[in-house]
């Protein structure tokens, strides 16, 4: 008989905990309690510097305050938020200190940030002085009373009328009339679709037409006595009833082609209202369309996949990496079939890393059989290691039930030749091999639990047996 050497190993016996080892694999989710969180830090202040400040608005800006989501501001006895680096106030009173607070908060999401301190800054409102604007000229048409006033700037001249006399009228001042009339004449040229400078135009058209009017009314009316007294010529009084009546003829026309031009210029003014609105409604769609460029995750995290390369093309939805939440995590095992019946949620495991324990529940057992597996799902009790990453790969130890006494042998690949139903047993001088049938029970990636042929203290070869062909015995070379 061919003789062969063969290391031998000593079946073991002990009274302890049966242990299952099983792989488990590392996925990044949100899923148990954590622990040794770090306290909350407050962001940074905002740095609130003074922008355009005019008579009646004031502007404020800051830079960006690293991880805001946005900014809360209280102003003048009033509160918001925006998410912009600027704030405008129009519509103030002149010569008036106005105090603006800011301050930086993170996402409401965000539990380990807090607003930042209360930043503030006091601005005030510039000085309206009339004459700094206003050079008055007046124009007296002293038929008629009334007095045409013509206010410049360096850049252009309007005009505005007002009835005489201007020094009071109904307890008012002067100054405070010019006021009225001028608040007055800007929104009555607002409603017709003119500038400003535009209606007082027409305004004085309209008045030196009247004028006109008026005069060659009065002049046809003493030539007309005076013809009927033989003093004039009848063809003097013709000429100036013409006049009059050309005068009169040349306002109607006049105020017609006003109506009209409101009409027009009403039409046109909606017709660009409706233009910036579809302007407006066009850059809001690009300011959108620039955002979605800017692929954002909604989570903090890590990038743990990212499927895509330079110059690519990617559609709306397409799936191109993955963000991993490393606040927590959960593990997935694959556990043999065999245990299926026993492994149920709520039992604890451990597992240990860097010379540390640490304690796992599993939380969910998918029924599904694979490949002579289930899988499960557990989370961590307490903490959990710190360096861990998704897709790394460890053992645990999962208890299924109470101590009890067991004969266990190494896992080898003599099973592969027997498939679990014989092992060779050494003799006990040690020099012999003996062929013995056994009936295996529980394994894990470690042992075998041997049920029936072997007893505790007897040693058997757990290495391959392609070379040992059919022998019953093995003389072994010492």
């Amino acid at each position: 008989m061919k003789t062969f050497f063969k290391e031998i190993l000593r079946t073991l016996t002990y009274r302890s905990v049966f242990l299952l080892s099983l792989p488990m694999l590392m996925l990044a989710a949100p899923s148990c309690e954590k622990s040794d969180e770090p306290a909350p830090t407050a962001l940074k202040a905002p740095v609130l510097t003074a922008g355009e400040t005019t008579d009646t608005s004031l502007e404020v800006r800051w830079e960006a305050v690293e991880r805001a989501a946005h900014y809360e501001w209280e102003f003048n006895g009033t509160s918001g938020e925006t998410t912009n680096h600027s704030f405008f106030a129009s519509d103030l009173t002149p010569s008036t200190s106005y105090t603006l607070r800011v301050r930086a908060c993170p996402a409401a999401e965000n539990k380990s940030l807090l607003p930042s301190e209360w930043s503030e800054i006091t601005l005030t409102t510039g000085e309206r002085r009339l004459e700094d604007v206003l050079s008055i000229k007046i124009l007296h048409i002293s038929d008629i009373g009334v007095q045409v006033e013509s206010s410049s700037t360096q850049t252009e001249e309007t005009y505005y009328l007002r009835i005489s006399p201007a020094d009071q009228v109904d307890g008012r001042s002067d100054e405070e009339i010019r006021a009225a009339d001028r608040a007055f004449f800007e929104e009555e040229a607002r409603t017709l679709g003119f500038t400003l400078s535009e209606y007082l135009d027409l305004r004085l058209d309209k008045v030196q037409l009247d004028l006109d009017v008026e005069r060659k009314r009065r002049t046809w009316q003493q030539n007309e006595e005076l013809y009927r007294n033989n003093l004039i010529a009848r063809e003097d009084w013709l000429q100036s009833k013409e006049d009059y009546e050309l005068a009169a003829k040349k306002r109607e026309l006049n105020i017609e082609r006003q109506v009209q031009d409101s009409l027009y210029r009403t039409g046109q003014i909606e017709q660009m209202e409706d233009n910036l609105a579809n302007m407006k409604r066009n850059m809001e769609l690009i300011r959108q369309r620039i955002g979605n460029l800017q692929v954002k995750s909604p989570i903090d995290g890590e990038v743990g996949l990212l499927d895509v390369v330079l110059g690519q093309s990617v559609t709306s939805g397409q799936k191109i990496g993955q963000v991993n939440d490393l606040s927590d995590y959960k593990v997935e095992a694959q556990i043999d079939e065999s245990y299926i019946d026993r492994v149920r949620a709520g039992l604890d495991a451990t597992f240990e890393r860097q010379d540390t324990a640490f304690t796992m529940r599993l939380r969910k057992v998918y029924p599904e059989v694979r490949n002579g597996q289930f899988r499960a799902d557990f989370t961590f009790v307490g903490a959990h290691p710190r360096n861990i990453r998704s897709g790394q790969t460890y053992y645990l130890h999962l208890e299924l039930g109470q101590p009890t006494d067991a004969v266990i042998i190494p896992r080898g690949s003599f099973y592969q030749s027997t498939g679990g139903a014989w092992i060779y047993v050494l003799a006990p001088e040690g020099d012999r091999a003996y062929k013995r049938q056994i009936r295996i029970g529980r394994q894990n990636p470690q042992y075998y639990e041997v049920l029936e042929g072997l007893e505790p203290g007897e040693r058997v070869i757990v290495s391959g047996y392609e070379n040992y062909g059919d022998n019953d015995v093995l003389i072994l070379n010492k």
